[in-house]
């Protein structure tokens, strides 16, 4: 029985109808057709809103697709999540606290107006906001960066604005 079960298995394995190496080199044929589909002048996720592709690309490559565009959209939110880290920008008020969260204790006021000077980016979220440590006018401490904005073209992840 278990010998009969091995030859099973091996047969399976090399028919290559249970190996990676064979979904990967289906993902690679979806991903060329996709290509050839699309055109050099647009990304995959632009040419596939048109429900015309998907209907052209076959349900056997769907999954692999959706991947890529899955991929093209990781990529794109990176670039425009650059940090705030070493950016100066404005406050609109608030609360200097002794650490990233309203649980900590309060430094000091700071004004709408003051100069923020981003130090730190502990990555704490709140309301879909980052708290930053900053230097004010004030003193050092956490400020939440849905009251302050960053002067630059575009505001970074998780500041509210960039300053008009």
């Amino acid at each position: 029985m278990m010998k009969t079960l091995g030859m099973i298995v091996l047969a399976i394995v090399s028919a290559g109808l249970f190996w990676p190496a064979t979904y990967a080199q289906s993902d690679e044929h979806c991903s060329q057709r996709a290509r050839e589909m699309c055109g050099d002048n647009q990304t995959i996720g632009d040419c596939f809103q048109d429900q015309a592709m998907w209907d052209n690309l076959g349900s056997a490559c769907t999954g692999p697709v959706q991947t890529m565009i899955e991929g093209e959209r990781e990529a794109t939110e990176q670039d425009s999540n650059y940090s705030a880290v070493n950016l100066y920008g404005t406050s609109y008020g608030g609360i200097l606290r002794s650490g990233p969260g309203q649980e900590f204790s309060k430094v000091a006021s700071v004004r709408e107006g003051d100069s923020v000077e981003v130090l730190q980016d502990p990555e704490v979220w709140m309301d879909g906001y980052k708290w930053f440590k900053v230097r004010t006018p004030q003193g050092v401490g956490y400020h939440w960066g849905g009251i302050f904005c960053i002067q630059s073209d575009t505001a970074p992840a998780g500041v509210f604005s960039n300053c008009q």
